[in-house]
């Protein structure tokens, strides 16, 4: 084989593989830009709005304002922030503080993405396993979606000890 063929053979081989790196990149191989910082605002977000859910007392101005318009208790009345407020107060209104009350520890599970289900949208969802010293551990499930630039809370529920290793959209579906 001559020289200019063999470089020709070379730069046609190189053509190719650039082509095939390319493929596999626009088909979805590679994890999107920004993926990680997606499953950071995920977890932060999640953790937040659960230590304002079981906070000492409860804080229902951070909760509204991490849940979807959809999540929040007032959604049927157009889900505004102040009546969100407003509604969880009602809900919590009979819970009293309790100074003393060991601190809260909030563990999450990897981020997981979600199928959209017949009532939620697509998109991440977090196992949470939290415990108070001298109490039982309980476990919540977790679907946030993205709006805008930010992650909501779309819907949580509680989930079994027996049900934790469960695929989080399975323990999701089971709620809707």
């Amino acid at each position: 084989m001559s020289t200019n063929l063999r470089t020709l053979a070379a730069l046609g081989l190189a053509a190719l593989l650039a082509a095939g790196a390319a493929a596999c990149t626009s088909a979805g191989h590679k994890p999107a830009a920004g993926a990680a910082g997606d499953d950071s605002a995920v977890t932060t977000n999640a953790k937040n709005y659960l230590a304002a859910w079981y906070a000492n007392p409860p804080r229902p101005q951070t909760m509204c304002e991490l849940e979807t318009v959809t999540a929040r208790p007032n959604a049927d009345a157009g889900g505004s922030i102040d009546g969100c407020v407003k509604e969880y107060g009602e809900y919590f209104k009979d819970r009293t503080a309790e100074p003393g009350r060991p601190a809260l520890a909030i563990d999450l599970g990897p981020v997981q993405s979600v199928p959209a289900s017949a009532h939620h949208p697509a998109g991440k969802a977090v196992l949470a396993t939290m415990h108070r010293d001298g109490e039982e551990t309980f476990l919540q499930a977790l679907r946030l979606v993205k709006d805008g630039s930010a992650w909501h809370v779309a819907q949580h529920t509680d989930v079994s000890a027996r049900d934790a290793a469960a695929p989080l959209a399975t323990l999701l579906e089971r709620t809707e």
